[in-house]
């Protein structure tokens, strides 16, 4: 098997689920299970498409990599930032090389940079004071009647 093709430094990303104190499922996350050198290769195919007033894409590549038995579509690869979509997952008859057939989809909402929550002001409030007011600092301007 020749390497050469194989330049690019991928992850391979799980799903994880767990459970809180309570037994309460937490927030979906990914988890890197392995990081394999790869070849990821773009077919000559994809399409645009409008959903929800947005103009989306989809692209689809092969990511070839040596192989591997526990590679499923429920997975994610990330290179450089974009993650990629598994579709099927083709293994070669000798088992030497495993190929990931996947998707990217490119969304106008995500070509928006997120907004950085990790950081937290501290906000305070201060003590007010209210001042004693009076009667006679309290002027009216309308004349009461009579039998008040």
């Amino acid at each position: 098997m020749r390497i050469g093709p194989y330049r690019h430094r991928v992850q391979i990303l799980s799903r994880t689920q767990g459970l809180d104190d309570f037994s309460a499922p937490l927030p979906d996350g990914w988890q890197v299970i392995a990081t394999v050198w790869a070849a990821i290769e773009p077919l000559k195919r994809g399409h645009e498409f409008f959903a929800g007033d947005q103009t989306q894409s989809v692209a689809t590549y092969d990511i070839r990599m040596r192989y591997r038995a526990d590679l499923t579509t429920d997975m994610h690869i990330q290179h450089n930032g974009i993650y990629y979509n598994i579709d099927a997952v083709l293994q070669d008859n000798r088992c030497r090389e495993t190929i990931a057939r996947c998707h990217v989809y490119s969304f106008e909402q995500y070509d928006q940079e997120e907004p950085d929550t990790t950081t937290t002001e501290d906000v305070t409030t201060e003590d007010v004071t209210t001042e004693d007011v009076t009667t006679e600092d309290v002027t009216t301007t309308e004349e009461e009647p009579e039998g008040w």
